[in-house]
């Protein structure tokens, strides 16, 4: 029988976290507990990799709760936005690809791609973050529809992206954290955020790996 890990114990704290986000998708709070769930994400992977307790069923749990929060989540915010006519359809129709487009994101990176080198494809943490904080905290509107669709392709394309290990992990985390620090207090920080995950974003115009 499996056992129930440390790391476990952060995969079930991601879905939790995108579970608060769903609830608080008409407000501010829904971008702080994206937030809880990446770095939860982060943290049963960086569990993961020091323990000699990984089961392959952590591998499953993971990727099922970070379609709760990465998938799902990000493609509800595209709900949220108000519209009439053909602009409401779009919201609809652009949330859709987004959604499928994620789930088979997670479902190839967890039958194929969990043991390459690198990511093949957006991974979905980066594109909910991208996404969400441009229509929570961009104010992006109708912009969301062509930024989503964007975003969809890169999951599911060839695209390699390097993982964040070591030191880089570090300091990833340590821009989540302080984004959640600051969140009540200096929420402009979050402009930092999205100008690092644009660069991340940009990656594959300069990473080359093998795979």
């Amino acid at each position: 029988m499996s056992r129930f890990t440390l790391a476990d114990v952060f995969t079930v704290l991601n879905g939790l976290f995108g579970l608060l986000a769903v609830y608080h998708i008409y407000d501010g709070l829904a971008v702080l507990f994206l937030l809880c769930a990446v770095l939860c994400d982060g943290l049963d992977g960086f569990v993961a990799r020091r323990s000699t307790e990984a089961e392959e069923q952590g591998v499953v749990m993971d990727s099922l709760s970070d379609s709760v929060s990465f998938v799902l989540m990000p493609a509800l915010c595209l709900f949220s936005l108000q519209g009439s006519g053909w602009l409401a359809f779009l919201y609809a129709f652009s949330a859709f690809v987004y959604m499928w487009c994620g789930l088979y994101r997670l479902s190839r990176f967890t039958t194929y791609d969990s043991d390459l080198s690198n990511f093949s494809g957006l991974p979905t943490p980066e594109a909910a973050l991208l996404l969400v904080l441009s229509i929570k905290v961009l104010n992006a509107g109708a912009l969301a529809i062509p930024l989503s669709i964007f975003l969809s392709v890169l999951m599911i394309s060839g695209a390699r992206y390097p993982k964040i290990r070591g030191k880089l992990s570090l300091v990833a985390g340590a821009i989540v954290l302080l984004s959640m620090t600051l969140f009540f207090v200096w929420s402009s920080f979050l402009y930092v955020l999205f100008f690092f995950l644009l660069a991340y974003l940009s990656m594959p115009l300069f990473f080359r790996s093998d795979r």
